[in-house]
């Protein structure tokens, strides 16, 4: 076997199986927060996920779920996620062999290869670091598409930096010796013959197919940039214009994935988030204008998302890594400012965009600034056991280095045991849990108003959509009412839900038109007719189709009628004491479905059931049905110990 292949080999039975094995072992097997749902939903039904639409991991997770077995859905679209981590981990590994200046660490001695053989251990550490860490681990084992980001991250990264490793070691690196003869650089990534020309096409391609995916992508622009720059500086002009050129047009050609979302949309899938069918719906849905809100609000956000980070670095990466970081940024520094100027621009630029966006699930945003970290850390480490093995005789380095790579792996493992229980995810059923026991109180052909899209809107368009379950129920999210491309998605699920509304929605349309066209606008009539949209399917449909509504639901629309709780939802009831007699959820299940403390879409799911417990209490008291009471305050107790204060709804 060569040299380079059984590198390689070695690289994945102690990087990217290991960490495999321990993805599966902690895998989510059934429907999470947030997005979770959605995402399986459109998996399944080949839909439009939301801004920026991601349709290359729609797309892979539809092979996934055509790979998917009976009842085992999200166990394989989870299995995606931990296939890219691992990878991305595998990657990292050859990747830090390419990125670090072997012949510059340590001494400075030229022509040594055996030294980068010494030394391979030490980048198999930094892959496993960051396979554990605290962030990729947890996405790695969730259906969700931060997974196969950072494995877009990582490619994109290492073959930007092979590039400038290009320049480095043979100047232009380009062959114009004339036909037959090879490139001067055959050596990226272990031996592989792969020229610098091919090398950028190759770079093009993947940032034009990571377009295609998630929007933060740009967080690598400016260092991918300098990259290319760099390396184009070296280039012959003769030829420049025309590589450009041929670089546009494999960034276009990967970017070209992003044709799926107008026709799949024109199809009209149950799941079709913007309708994104003509140019401007688009346009807006790929960019993800609607999230532009959400970006550099407050100066005062952008300091806690940035101090939070920077507090947050040893508990995601590690404390053993934290020197180690500083000290290869310092070595890279001094030994070569392109590759440090490359990799200090993806950790800035990640971490002042993310800091200054506003969004509940932040912590994946930061993915690159981690890498960048672990990646210096390693340098670090090189550097360190380059200087080590000069100063020391053969013997003692051998000892040296079995010690060192024992502390290292015993802290890699305590790592992993300390982290193993809050990211282990094989026993989480609580959105499952708490959805079902929602929809048991749901009475039948009800017309169900929520704006809780993390752990009810979500999970239940999936249980419906490609379940089956309670079809009967038209779940309408109040919050997307305000999106004109919704109401045709409400009509492909329940045609007769807007019939007796048209006008309103008519109205609605018009208002909301100059709005989403970035025109003038009357905000007075456009909340008018939104709320006259809400209060018309809360009532026209009634007494055939109750109306019922979850906790955080303003019930503005009860006009003569009362809001009764039942169970985990209200509904609306002419004659308030016609409530009838119904069991509590049960609070045991609920905490034995995975329930964490620390999860906080887990918080707020127990803070619900104990508002809408205290409500069904006092309900039954004040109508003097007090052995009901008794019943639902003893599960209220059982929910005491675990309600977090000034939690949401």
């Amino acid at each position: 076997m060569q040299p380079w292949r059984r590198q390689r080999a070695l690289d994945a039975a102690s990087v990217g199986l290991p960490l495999l094995l321990l993805y599966l072992a902690t895998l989510q097997r059934d429907v999470g927060i947030i997005d979770s749902g959605e995402l399986a939903g459109v998996a399944a039904r080949l839909g439009v996920a939301h801004p920026t639409g991601y349709p290359l991991y729609s797309l892979l997770g539809r092979v996934a779920a055509w790979m998917a077995p009976g009842g085992h859905l999200f166990a394989c679209l989870s299995g995606l996620s931990a296939l890219s981590v691992a990878l991305a981990a595998f990657l990292l590994v050859g990747w830090v062999r390419e990125l670090a200046p072997l012949d510059t660490l340590g001494t400075g001695r030229v022509g040594r290869p055996e030294s980068g053989r010494r030394f391979d251990w030490i980048p198999r550490v930094g892959g496993l670091a960051l396979g554990a860490s605290a962030v990729a681990w947890s996405q790695a084992v969730t259906n969700e598409v931060y997974g196969l980001h950072l494995l877009v991250v990582v490619i994109v990264l290492r073959l930007a930096t092979s590039l400038l490793v290009a320049v480095r070691r043979e100047g232009t690196g380009i062959n114009l010796a004339g036909p037959g003869r090879e490139p001067p650089d055959r050596q990226w990534a272990g031996g592989r013959g792969s020229g610098p020309l091919r090398r950028f096409l190759l770079l093009a391609y993947v940032v034009g197919l990571s377009a295609g995916h998630h929007l933060s992508i740009v967080f690598l622009g400016p260092a991918v940039l300098f990259a290319v720059v760099v390396w184009l500086g070296s280039v012959p002009p003769r030829v420049r214009l025309p590589w450009i050129g041929l670089g546009t047009g494999f960034g276009l050609l990967g970017a070209s994935c992003l044709a799926y979302l107008p026709i799949r949309s024109r199809e009209q899938p149950l799941f079709d988030w913007g309708d994104p069918e003509s140019l401007p719906r688009f346009w807006r849905h790929v960019t993800g204008a609607q999230y532009q809100v959400w970006q550099f609000q407050s100066s005062d956000r952008f300091a806690e998302n940035a101090i939070g980070y920077v507090t947050q670095i040893p508990e995601r990466i590690g404390w053993a890594l934290l020197p180690l970081s500083l000290w290869g940024a310092v070595v890279l520094w001094k030994r070569d400012r392109r590759r440090f100027v490359f990799l200090a621009l993806v950790a800035l630029v990640a971490f002042i965009w993310a800091s200054g966006y506003e969004i509940f699930d932040l912590e994946p945003y930061y993915l690159p600034v981690d890498v960048t970290l672990v990646v210096w850390a390693t340098l670090g480490a090189m550097d360190i056991a380059s200087r080590a093995w000069t100063r020391t005789k053969q013997a003692q380095w051998t000892r040296a280095a079995r010690w060192g790579l024992g502390v290292l792996a015993a802290a890699w493992a305590v790592q992993v045991a300390l982290r193993y229980p809050e990211v282990d995810r094989s026993n989480d059923h609580v959105v499952r849990y708490h959805v079902d026991s929602l929809l048991a109180t749901v009475p039948e052909d009800a017309v169900l108003l929520s704006s809780f899209w993390d752990a009810v809107v979500s999970p239940l368009l999936y249980e419906q959509a490609v379940e089956g379950k309670r079809t009967d129920v038209s779940v309408v999210d109040t919050e997307l009412l305000r999106r004109s491309w919704y109401y045709p998605q409400l009509s492909r699920w329940d045609p007769e839900l807007l019939t007796p509304v048209r006008p309103l929605v008519d109205e609605f349309l018009d208002a909301v038109a100059p709005f989403e066209s970035g025109g003038t606008f009357d905000p007075a009539r456009l909340e008018r007719a939104f709320r006259g949209i809400i209060e018309g399917l809360a009532q026209e449909h009634r007494p055939a189709r109750p109306t019922a509504f979850t906790t955080e639901i303003n019930p503005f629309f009860t006009r003569n009628s009362a809001p009764i709780p039942e169970g985990l939802v209200f509904v609306l009831r002419d004659d308030p004491a016609s409530s009838p007699e119904i069991p509590p959820p049960q609070v045991d299940g609920l905490l034995a479905a995975g329930f964490r403390p620390s999860d906080r879409i887990h918080g707020v799911v127990v803070s619900v059931w104990a508002r809408m417990f205290r409500a069904r209490v006092l309900y039954l008291r004040q109508f003097g049905r007090d052995a009901e009471a008794g019943v639902w305050e003893r599960e209220l107790d059982k929910l005491r110990p675990y309600v977090t204060e000034g939690a949401p709804f």
